[in-house]
């Protein structure tokens, strides 16, 4: 049907070819990789530097904006009660009434105590499935973008991607690496909170222990989305995420769908 489209020269709107701009009801985090795939840095985004693209299928799989739904840390245990005091909230895992809101500076040593007293959380099974998907997505794409030279700064991203996740992890489980990956974002984040970066508090909160402490009803807490845009370390110029890419990235998508996946391609 989207090839009839076409050809008839309806003008499809980006995202029937899989492109689309990340919503900005939820926080997003840049986390930028080296060469090896190893995680340099954590940073906040902004509305200014939003980023301008990504690529869903039609399980709602995102990348390289991918989106998490469950906290990193394990928040159910008696030892996680010190940190939501500190987050302002009261036994009953409510916001205490009457309270003022924690300051950045709070939120900030709460969040460092949070990573320094809480274990990692073992992710659900729906969160692991998500995984091996966004590993084929990623696989996927980068297949696609080989000998695309116009759109090279998303191709490197997807194999800086592949390294970081299978770095030293030869003979190990999807699992284990999952667990690295993890182990990689809360270390980079505590780093990023101890370094005073502005404006990461309330993503980093989401990241680490969530919205809300659990409950029987909410085994999670309450319900959250937090996006995280991977990107490469350099900021050379030559964004992944800027219109430019995206344009080339739909134009270079659209020549596949008229042409096959081996036919053509607009960075010829």
């Amino acid at each position: 049907m989207l090839r009839a489209l076409e050809r008839a020269g309806v003008e499809l709107p980006s995202f029937q070819r899989g492109i689309a701009t990340p919503g900005k009801s939820s926080p997003c985090v840049r986390v930028r990789l080296r060469e090896d795939g190893t995680v340099s840095v954590v940073e906040a985004v902004t509305p200014d530097d939003w980023p301008a693209w990504t690529h869903l299928d039609g399980n709602q799989n995102s990348f390289p904006v991918i989106r998490l739904a469950e906290p990193l840390l394990e928040t159910g245990s008696e030892r996680a009660s010190a940190v939501w005091r500190a987050l302002g909230f009261n036994e009953s895992g409510e916001r205490k009434a009457g309270a003022r809101k924690p300051s950045q500076a709070e939120l900030r040593t709460a969040l460092s105590d949070a990573v320094a007293t809480l274990p990692r959380r073992r992710p659900s099974k729906k969160a692991r499935d998500d995984w091996r998907r966004l590993r084929r997505k990623a696989a996927r794409l980068r297949t696609m973008l080989v000998g695309c030279g116009e759109l090279a700064c998303v191709h490197e991203l997807t194999r800086r991607f592949r390294m970081g996740a299978w770095r030293s992890a030869w003979c190990r489980t999807e699992d284990d690496v999952l667990d690295d990956v993890s182990a990689s974002i809360v270390a980079s984040v505590k780093g990023a909170l101890s370094a005073g970066v502005s404006g990461l508090e309330e993503a980093a909160q989401l990241l680490l222990v969530g919205k809300g402490p659990p409950s029987q009803r909410n085994p999670m807490g309450p319900k959250f989305t937090v996006q995280v845009a991977l990107d490469r370390a350099e900021a050379d110029g030559n964004r992944v995420y800027s219109m430019d890419s995206r344009r080339r990235l739909e134009a270079f998508l659209g020549a596949s769908t008229r042409s096959g996946p081996t036919e053509g391609s607009a960075c010829e």
